[in-house]
């Protein structure tokens, strides 16, 4: 698997991978919202996005902050043709591999019901509270990841 920069070519992609989220307070998002998000990522340090390929498909999105030593996982988002076969997963152990390779030793995130919050409830990572989603009023257990854990 590989992550990569978004291009504009991706924004129809982006856009059909979060067609079954909850309208954020915005509302839906739509291709035009993702190219200005690929602008944001190109020209402003922080929060940025990639495209998450496997044998040359795309299979979803991640969004993240990385500052320093210590990176923030807001969004891992399969396309919904394929979720459930552990693509999720799968990018985020790659995320993490890419995150240790630059020096961040602890990864936060939000995890909406799902296997990630399942593997957080079960002690697989450490939980660090509960909440509500601020885009999709569901709720989500916040969560770390260190450098030393077994995704």
């Amino acid at each position: 698997m590989i992550l990569r920069d978004p291009e504009y070519s991706d924004c129809e992609f982006i856009a059909e991978c979060y067609e079954d989220w909850p309208a954020s307070r915005k509302g839906r998002i739509f291709p035009t919202d993702v190219r200005d998000w690929i602008n944001r990522y190109r020209y402003r340090d922080g929060e940025k996005g990639l495209v998450a390929e496997l044998a040359g498909e795309r299979i979803g999105f991640i969004l993240f902050e990385q500052n320093l030593f210590v990176s923030v996982v807001y969004e891992i988002v399969v396309i919904r043709a394929l979720r459930g076969a552990g693509h999720g997963s799968a990018m985020l152990r790659t995320l993490k591999d890419r995150f240790v390779s630059e020096g961040v030793v602890v990864c936060e995130f939000d995890a909406l019901p799902g296997p990630i919050a399942d593997k957080t409830l079960a002690g697989g990572f450490r939980k660090t509270g509960e909440g509500v989603g601020t885009r999709t009023g569901l709720p989500l257990v916040k969560g770390r990841v260190t450098a030393d854990m077994d995704i």
